[in-house]
């Protein structure tokens, strides 16, 4: 019968222990590979040959270091993977499933995290191991796969880190970067006017919760996003990506895309049930970034469509200094009417899709001024009329949503600012400008509410846990936002599954698929 000899086997016992992670099963499948008989004295024999398994299994974190992601190509997909933890097998189905749909380059940044609690840690074998269906795709190097996006897989954060992308806005110049964690967290960054859009993303991961039992674990615990980055390349100087978040048992959507690594990648138009708009203000949106989204509209045929800053209040602005004015009078911008007109036009453009407009500061201009500057306006019959229909209690939620109704009735929804609008459990009746009692809206309160919402205002488009920001659909300079901004033309969708994406828009381009 043939033996097992540790000159001529040993290099092989060290390849299958990166794959399998057990001395115990390397010892059996050598066993059975060879056709020797397996005993308790074979198994010890191997054990001793791998006497330090930890140092085995660093090879893969060394071969990962040397790995290159090719440059250049149309998708990828990145997400991570945490260390002595095993996968959910059905979420890794599901990535494959797509990667393999987009012909995509699959890339998996290996995390590291000490647990002497974990499940996993393979009978005190070492937690220096990655599960086997990972390792192929593991990359901890940094590098280039667009002109303007690096991986940073050289970098391990935390995976109880609470704000996984503080601190890394400098960390690759001008580009993009993608750094693996299990919170799907990004943001925007300031660049200069001209400069390509620099984000920093973090991708969700594909092993299951595995934490500690103390207080920043549980947080973590809570806040483990299965998920993936898409990466789409638009041209050789523009990228575009999204996030993908995946339920416990694989199922999750992409546009209007939905996979289940258990059956067939289905395309269809009932996927997503709302779509937010970033901040119209209407006078100074941004054409080919609306037009693009009359097309999301036509593709994704949502049930509703929200609105933020539908007004820009150019004729009513209290910003406004003597010399604007005098600008604006001349160009005939003054009149609160013909702005209000402008604003019915185009709700008349996709009242099909049941338009809710959201309680917005720029939008309550016109009540601002009717209490306070009156006495400033050219629209002296506007001022009239509106403060008659005041003073005699018809206007009771402002002069755009009394106006609208007049126009649509029921067929547009004007939310107040103390309404609840809920789609699959995101809260939509957020403007962003104002938070609790009154004080200064923002992303670090508005992440620790109670439930997941998409808010606007800041023109600028981020997530954090489960707050979501949606962009604008101005025009990206407007005045007030000189020198470095990180204004974004950018939409929100709302699946089926209460998952939201956020969707760019580069010179009217948000994805080839």
């Amino acid at each position: 019968m043939a033996k097992l000899d540790k000159e001529v086997h040993l290099e092989e016992a060290k390849e299958l222990y990166k794959v399998l992670n057990s001395s115990e099963k390397v010892a059996e499948t050598l066993c059975i590979k060879y056709d020797v008989k397996y005993t308790a004295g074979q198994g010890r024999k191997i054990r001793k040959w791998l006497e330090n398994p930890k140092e085995v299994v660093s090879d893969v974190f060394e071969d990962a270091k040397k790995k290159e992601a090719p440059f250049g190509k149309k998708y990828y997909i990145v997400t991570a993977a945490q260390n002595a933890t095993p996968i959910n097998k059905s979420v890794w189905k599901s990535v494959k499933q797509y990667a393999k749909h987009l012909n995509a380059e699959l890339v998996v940044i290996p995390l590291r995290y000490k647990n002497a609690t974990s499940l996993w840690n393979n009978n005190n074998e070492g937690a220096e191991w990655w599960d086997k269906e990972t390792v192929p795709y593991l990359f901890a190097n940094r590098q280039h796969i667009h002109k303007n996006l690096e991986i940073v897989g050289d970098v391990k954060i935390q995976p109880t880190a609470s704000t996984p992308l503080v601190g890394f806005e400098g960390i690759s110049g001008k580009e993009s970067s993608i750094l693996g964690h299990p919170r799907q967290h990004f943001k925007s960054l300031p660049i200069l006017d001209g400069q390509p859009h620099k984000f920093l993303i973090s991708t969700g991961v594909v092993t299951k919760p595995n934490y500690t039992d103390s207080k920043s674990g549980k947080k973590a615990e809570f806040h483990h996003t299965f998920g993936f980055v898409v990466v789409e390349e638009l041209s050789s100087n523009q990228f575009t990506f999204r996030q993908v978040s995946i339920e416990d048992d694989g199922k999750c959507y992409d546009l209007d895309y939905f996979i289940d690594g258990e059956k067939e990648i289905e395309q269809s138009e009932n996927f997503v049930d709302a779509v937010v708009f970033g901040d119209l203000h209407l006078g100074e949106t941004c054409q080919v970034s609306l037009d693009a989204s009359y097309d999301m509209l036509d593709r994704f045929t949502p049930k509703n469509v929200i609105l933020h800053d539908i007004m820009e209040g150019y004729s009513v602005n209290p910003h406004d200094n003597p010399f604007v004015l005098a600008t604006k009078e001349k160009q005939g911008l003054l009149s609160i009417s013909d702005e209000i007109n402008g604003v019915k036009e185009f709700l008349h453009t996709i009242i099909e899709y049941n338009p809710v407009v959201v309680k917005s500061n720029h939008d309550i201009f016109i009540d601002r001024f009717l209490l306070n500057d009156w006495r400033k306006s050219s629209s002296k019959a506007d001022v009239l009329r509106y403060s008659s229909l005041q003073a005699n209690g018809e206007i009771k939620n402002g002069v755009l949503p009394y106006e609208i109704k007049q126009e649509f009735g029921e067929s547009v929804i004007c939310l107040t600012e103390d309404d609840s609008f809920k789609i699959n459990g995101v809260e939509l009746a957020i403007h962003g400008h104002k938070g609790a009692s009154g004080s200064r809206g923002g992303i670090t309160q508005f992440k620790k509410l109670n439930t997941k919402m998409v808010v606007a205002h800041s023109h600028v488009p981020m997530r954090e846990d489960g707050c979501t920001y949606v962009g604008t659909l101005t025009v990206l300079r407007m005045g007030y936002n000189k020198g470095l901004s990180a204004w974004v033309n950018s939409n929100v969708i709302i699946h089926k599954n209460g998952k939201s994406q956020n969707i760019f828009l580069f010179n009217g381009e948000y994805t080839n698929l």
